[in-house]
């Protein structure tokens, strides 16, 4: 449909989209893929009948076409990118967000396509690994399940700069991207069991939310940490997530 273009107020930046994404949140959203009273509080936040905010979508990137008279942070004519979480809005042709969300210059040398595709999975890496501590970890044992995904894919190479040994969990089919994102040995799921493996880790890693604690709790090495992406934890999203 056709809506006027968003004006902008004081402190607000417009927008205009050149690229967004669906990932695994917008699922989860749009079909209620939760379980239990979780599925009741996602409808009393997302709207009973239809959605409370008709445009979805929650991820962007573009160019400021127009800054509020006291923007002091962003110019017209920078190329940026962020996330606006359940505010939504990015399926537009322009959106108008405050200079002080979660919104910041895009990566030189990346497309908008590119750097679209790094918000929603490199945050919920970013947020999950922060919980099982891994910065705090000393060269950590690690197992990735789901790998090859957005979340999975992000975690993978987060863990590898923080010096970890990964241990990636994926299909047959995404095995080669597993090895270009440099682990060369991947569990593949589709052929074995993971959950039989010999090794322990310091951290297991559930990036699609698909096992469970119990389930892992075998591969865990005492005081070893489970993080999953499922239920009511969602990641904080952050400006300084995206720096």
């Amino acid at each position: 449909m056709e809506l006027p273009k968003p004006m902008v107020k004081a402190h607000e930046i417009l927008v205009k989209i050149k690229a967004t994404a669906v990932n695994s949140g917008d699922v989860r959203v749009r079909g209620l893929a939760v379980k239990g009273v979780t599925k009741f509080i996602m409808r009393l936040v997302l709207g009973f009948s239809k959605p409370r905010k008709p445009i979805l979508g929650t991820v962007y990137s573009g160019e400021i076409e127009a800054v509020g008279d006291k923007v002091t942070t962003f110019k017209v004519g920078d190329r940026v990118f962020g996330m606006t979480r359940f505010k939504f809005g990015t399926y537009a042709e322009y959106i108008a967000v405050s200079e002080k969300s979660n919104i910041t210059p895009m990566p030189e040398n990346a497309t908008h396509e590119e750097a679209v595709s790094l918000i929603f999975g490199g945050q919920s890496a970013l947020y999950f690994l922060d919980k099982a501590k891994l910065r705090e970890s000393e060269n950590p044992n690690v197992l990735i399940y789901g790998a090859t995904g957005s979340v999975g894919s992000a975690a993978l190479q987060i863990a590898r700069h923080h010096g970890a040994d990964i241990t990636a969990v994926c299909s047959s089919e995404g095995k080669q991207m597993v090895q270009d994102l440099g682990v060369d040995d991947p569990i593949l799921y589709d052929r074995e069991d993971f959950t039989k493996v010999s090794k322990r880790f310091d951290i297991v890693f559930d990036a699609v939310g698909k096992t469970s604690k119990k389930q892992c709790a075998p591969l865990l090495k005492k005081g070893g940490r489970f993080v999953i992406v499922a239920g009511l934890d969602i990641a904080s999203e952050s400006r300084v997530q995206l720096l």
